[in-house]
């Protein structure tokens, strides 16, 4: 593939909330793009952010390489506070990534490592398309992970993730580190 094929992006969405995406992406697994993205929203019991925006960028280097980082900022409302007493709160990502798992090619595989560095109040809930499986592994904490993705047979992938090092960021509410997580799974495409 020497010549790469560009999407651009441009969203505007409303239902309840008013959202904003932009930025340019190529159309291939783990690819070059950059994004920036704004959200306002309508507060409910279960959804306390409002004035939410972000940005990121995925750049490929190398024939294997990949390093991607995220930004998010959440605007509380309604007066909700943070442990920190705060009325915003920000989520940092980065993620290094070494090789690529293609569903349809069996024996590709990739590895990869993320750092995570989430403030009280920044996870609102939802997908976040994240291995880490509830809520407190991502709020409040620094955390590292690693994984591996291999593909075993044409549509069936096989993917592996651990954390590490993770500490709260604020600890007036949790006598002891966090635990650590570990994860398999075998995900099936039809």
């Amino acid at each position: 593939m020497d010549e790469q094929e560009w999407e651009h992006i441009l969203q505007i969405k409303t239902a309840g909330h008013f959202q904003f995406n932009v930025g340019r992406t190529d159309k291939y697994v783990m690819g070059n793009g950059y994004g920036l993205n704004y959200g306002g929203s309508s507060y409910t019991d279960s959804f306390r952010g409002d004035d939410l925006w972000g940005a990121y960028v995925s750049y490929n280097f190398g024939s294997k390489w990949n390093l991607l980082a995220n930004y998010e900022h959440v605007s509380l409302s309604h007066g909700y506070k943070t442990l920190d007493n705060d009325d915003s709160a920000n989520w940092w990502a980065a993620q290094l990534t070494y090789g690529k798992a293609v569903k349809s090619q069996p024996g590709t595989w990739s590895a990869w490592v993320e750092y995570l560095n989430v403030e009280d109040g920044a996870y609102l809930g939802g997908s976040t398309n994240s291995w880490r499986f509830d809520s407190d592994a991502l709020n409040n904490i620094k955390t590292w992970g690693v994984g591996g993705s291999y593909v075993v047979a044409k549509n069936t992938l096989f993917n592996v993730y651990q954390s590490f090092g993770s500490k709260w960021k604020t600890n007036k509410t949790h006598a002891d580190d966090t635990e650590e997580q570990t994860r398999a799974e075998f995900v099936f495409s039809f």
